[in-house]
């Protein structure tokens, strides 16, 4: 697969959010998590169910586990700011959507870095 070089700006920036409750971490979410070395190693997609687990077993509401959610995607994104990555942010075909990857670009975007590695689905 090509690796190309893509504007963070020209990539969507997609929030997050469950139940029709935000679970977007903000900017002080991010620094918070930083500042205390609280960064998240486990992967989104790959450890969803025991993510899940967890935040149904501490919560005892719907905003809870959204709240729960929030401060995990906060603490993933810490994790890419103070460790870096090297896989590249994995496009759909339209070039412009995140198949795999948005925890790297928000931290880029925190990061304020103006171009980001990525490969585009279907392109070799």
């Amino acid at each position: 697969m090509t690796i190309l070089k893509k504007r963070v700006e020209e990539i969507l920036n997609t929030d997050y959010a469950q139940y029709n409750i935000s679970s977007e971490p903000s900017r002080i979410d991010i620094e918070s998590a930083i500042s205390r070395c609280e960064s998240e190693s486990r992967g989104f997609q790959e450890q969803l169910q025991e993510l899940n687990d967890e935040w149904n077993a501490s919560a005892s509401s719907i905003q809870q586990y959204c709240d729960r959610m929030r401060l995990y995607h906060a603490q993933r994104i810490a994790f890419f700011v103070t460790h870096g990555w090297t896989d590249p942010i994995e496009l759909h075909t339209d070039g412009r959507t995140v198949k795999d990857g948005l925890h790297r670009l928000k931290a880029a975007r925190y990061m304020q870095l103006v171009t980001v590695d990525v490969t585009i689905e279907g392109q070799a």
